[in-house]
């Protein structure tokens, strides 16, 4: 895989530049360094280090360490070294950290056959790596949490905000990932009351960007693959859900703010607020393929309630000045060019 866009990186570096600098020489310990969001947040800490020379020192955790060295050559680093191991029980670095990120996930699994599974491996990944955070008291630490805690959102609360106490109803099989990501921000908050943790978290929505999978389970991913297959883009439903997607650029910049100025224990919904229909997304990323075709496998009901999943992001605005500077199209625009040129 490829470096990201030049843009990229100018756009979190220009954005944490004052944040970096005020934090050089620190020890950073991340899992699911090797999956999407790690991806981005190990670009952003070394591309820090090469521009600034934060001498940020890194520890990352994979299964297959070897396997990322030769599929993502570029972040091969003497500032960048690798633990193996599994998230439920891998072994603690020797050396104290500073910043600590849990963005271990198994988000392709979302659907899987096997919810217990799920639940369990996310539990005792959360719960390994408190352990770690145990023995280092004076780490900043983030957790990355998903809006997937809010379970099913009302089809008349067209944004749902950090403040509403919805969640899975356990009795879908789909509900383990969300119903996980519950119960791993009870096991940190349980730690803030038994040792005095500091921790945020992150409530990821969609995103869009380099690395995201093109055939999985992400709609506008899926699209993109299609288009750029020039096959039809094809939506499963009636195209009626509404969706937003955040670009990977603004979202590992958010992350680095909730982590750096968050308030400790508080949850940040994060992602886009620019609410759009299945349907107007795929029309979205059919604008940049001219011979493009949509196929809708459903007819839309009269009167029929409409799925949601688009974030209020009012606190995230207020308490850190943010707000969406990359469009949906533009978004889209630069994920088909890094696909396309990989």
């Amino acid at each position: 895989m490829k470096p990201l866009l030049p843009l990229d990186y100018d756009f979190m570096l220009d954005r944490l530049e004052t944040d970096f600098r005020a934090r050089h020489d620190s020890h950073w310990f991340i899992t699911g360094a090797t999956g999407l969001f790690g991806k981005w947040i190990l670009e952003a800490l070394l591309k820090a280090n090469q521009h600034f020379d934060t001498k940020f020192r890194i520890t990352a955790l994979s299964r297959n360490p070897e396997k990322f060295k030769v599929v993502m050559p570029h972040l091969n680093h003497p500032n960048l070294n690798w633990i193996q191991g599994d998230a439920t029980s891998f072994t603690f670095p020797n050396e104290p950290i500073d910043f600590m990120i849990h963005a271990a996930a198994e988000v392709q699994n979302i659907n899987a056959n096997s919810p217990s599974k799920i639940l369990m491996q996310q539990l005792e990944a959360a719960n390994h790596f408190i352990e770690l955070c145990r023995i280092n008291p004076k780490a900043k630490v983030l957790f990355t949490s998903s809006g997937a805690v809010y379970g099913q959102i009302p089809s008349d609360m067209v944004y749902v905000a950090e403040s509403y106490f919805g969640a899975p109803d356990v009795s879908k099989k789909n509900a383990a990932y969300g119903e996980a990501k519950r119960a791993s921000e009870l096991l940190f908050h349980s730690a803030k009351l038994e040792f005095d943790l500091d921790f945020k978290i992150s409530r990821t929505f969609a995103v869009l960007g380099a690395h995201l999978p093109l055939d999985s389970h992400f709609a506008i991913g899926n699209f993109i693959g299609q288009a750029i297959k020039q096959q039809p883009i094809q939506i499963m439903g009636d195209g009626t859900p509404t969706r937003s997607y955040l670009y990977m650029a603004e979202h590992t910049s958010w992350i680095f703010k909730i982590l750096f100025h968050g308030t400790t224990t508080r949850a940040y919904n994060v992602g886009s607020d620019d609410s759009r229909s299945i349907l107007e997304m795929a029309q979205a990323v059919s604008a940049e393929f001219p011979n493009s075709t949509i196929q809708v496998a459903d007819q839309a009901k009269p009167n029929q309630s409409i799925s949601r999943y688009v974030p209020n992001i009012d606190r995230i605005k207020t308490e850190f000045g943010l707000s969406i500077e990359i469009s949906l199209q533009e978004a889209i625009k630069r994920t088909i060019h890094w696909w396309q040129t990989i």
